[in-house]
């Protein structure tokens, strides 16, 4: 696993650019394993794909019956996939922080009711909470919001949020993680808030993409967390491949799993 410590620096533009990008999972393990293992990654829960480096989008949880699942096998990719000169890394997802406040607040409330509550009303699964604990919560936590690669910025979410919490990559993921190692109800609630905004960058939001860019260092954002579908107006059913908008400035790869669309794996 690579280290915070690295992800501070920015991930550099020597970091190994990712062979592989997969967007929201939203608790479609059957899907998640199909796509790993036609793309010849994993092979019987076990990583098989060498030296290639997969990331995720974030968004594990919510909407699917399986997130937790999804996320155990985030958690094991990573480790085999280290000890074969691979790698395996996931960003944050605002489902992902949902669950987590989930589970650190409980019946804890917020302005706009409990934390639980929240999570639930969003797709919340039942079981996914039941069986989430400290090892989980540990790992989640300490994922990237931004990472950068060969001048492409990738992060979860279409939103300006980002460029509130800080002025670089490291800045904007020691902010996530302060937050996320402390129990202040308010910024937590303050944040899902912000990570509910879409659509920032499409249409007329060239401009803010372009801010977005400049301020991070990057020529292009790839994102995930708008599905497709709902910029482009398509049945979810023919999403088989990422959004490629503003003349390649913007990549949309939300493959929209739970509204139905097959899936599909996103090659840099």
């Amino acid at each position: 696993m690579l280290s915070r410590a690295c992800y501070l620096a920015g991930v550099s533009e020597a970091h190994p650019l990712p062979t592989h990008v997969i967007g929201d999972l939203h608790g479609h393990l059957a899907v998640f394993e199909g796509l790993l293992g036609r793309a010849g990654l994993c092979r019987d829960g076990r990583w098989s794909g060498g030296a290639a480096r997969l990331l995720l989008l974030g968004d594990f949880f919510n909407r699917g019956p399986q997130g937790l699942g999804c996320l155990e096998l985030a958690m094991r990719l990573q480790e085999e996939a280290e000890r074969a000169s691979g790698g395996v890394e996931a960003l944050i997802g605002n489902h992902d922080l949902l669950l987590l406040a989930a589970y650190r607040f409980g019946e804890g409330s917020g302005s706009s009711g409990t934390f639980v509550t929240r999570w639930r009303d969003n797709g919340g699964v039942a079981a996914d909470l039941e069986r989430f604990g400290d090892a989980h919560a540990t790992w989640l936590s300490a994922r990237p919001a931004l990472l950068r690669a060969g001048g492409t910025l990738y992060l979860h979410a279409d939103a300006t949020f980002y460029d509130a919490m800080g002025a670089s990559i490291e800045a904007v993921n020691r902010a996530f993680w302060t937050l996320l190692a402390g129990r202040d109800a308010a910024a937590w609630e303050r944040l899902l808030d912000a990570f509910a905004e879409h659509k920032a960058f499409w249409g007329a939001g060239e401009r803010r993409a372009r801010g977005t860019l400049e301020r991070f260092g990057a020529r292009r954002l790839v994102h995930a967390h708008t599905p497709i579908s709902k910029l482009t107006g398509q049945p979810s059913a023919t999403v088989t491949a990422p959004l490629v908008y503003h003349g390649g400035l913007c990549t949309d790869v939300d493959h929209e799993l739970y509204r139905g669309g097959p899936g599909f794996i996103y090659r840099p």
